[in-house]
């Protein structure tokens, strides 16, 4: 029987995750992107407090970043 890597699977997982949330954050802003894209950005904050990372946290502080050089 195979291994399953579990570690592997959620980090794949969370990172199609966060391209999709800054798919949503690029896109039109209209209120059923803006709903997916706050429900999205809720599910990654709490992958990372579950994982211990501050992976999302980084993605949003690039984004905010980005949208202030402009």
């Amino acid at each position: 029987m195979a291994k399953v890597n579990y570690e592997k699977i959620w980090k794949d997982h969370k990172e199609s995750k966060i391209k999709t949330y800054i798919k949503l954050h690029n896109g039109e802003q209209g209120l059923i992107t803006w709903q997916a894209s706050r429900d999205l950005a809720i599910e990654l904050s709490e992958m990372d407090s579950r994982d211990g990372t501050n992976e999302f946290g980084n993605v949003l502080y690039d984004l905010q970043m980005n949208k202030e050089e402009k």
